[in-house]
Parts: structure tokens; sequence; C-alpha cells
């Protein structure tokens, strides 16, 4: 089976500085580095939302935990994000609220 290409750092900032001149920046960064830095799929990323991955308070969550609806194969998962989202340096939580 053929791998899918995987972008270089240098592609990668390259991506995340385009998504500067979107619209929804802020959105596109973080679909971005769940994809990149994080190993998120296409129908994780549009099924996850702001509640799965801040708590209450507007804090990252450590981990995330993904049900079996919003996954390819059915599956429960659990992401380690925190890491991920400080050492990609794009964690900027300050423009999203939780819907509770």
């Amino acid at each position: 089976m053929k791998k899918a290409p995987v972008l270089n750092e240098k592609q990668y900032k390259s991506l995340l500085n385009a998504t500067k001149m979107t619209r929804y920046a802020d959105r596109n960064r973080m679909m971005v580095v769940l994809s990149y830095g994080v190993g998120l799929r296409a129908c994780e990323i549009a099924a996850i939302t702001v509640g799965d991955v801040l708590d209450s308070e507007n804090n990252v969550r450590e981990t995330v935990f993904l049900g079996a609806h919003q996954t390819k194969r059915d599956r429960n998962r659990i992401l380690s994000i925190l890491a991920t989202l400080y050492e990609k340096k794009s964690l900027n939580t300050s423009n999203y609220t939780r819907n509770s």
C-alpha cells in the first residue's frame, strides 16, 4: 500500500502562514495543527467541537476523547493533545468559548 505524502517542516510552516490569509484564520490554523501535529483524520476534525478540546474554563484538555461516532472506524479514540498544541506554538484559545 502506498503511503500518503507527509509535509516537511518548511511546508508545514508555509501552510500555517497561508492560513493567516483566510477568512477564518484561527479555525483553519487549528485544523492544520490537529491534522499535522495530532494526526486526526479529516472526518475526525469535522466532528470535533470546541467543547471536546477546551474545558469549562477555556483551558485545553490534556487528553481528548473522541467517541465512536466521531472516528473513521467507529472506535473510541483517546488523544494526547495538549503537549502537541504547545509544542507547535499553535495554541490560542482566547477567541473561543465552550457552549455548555
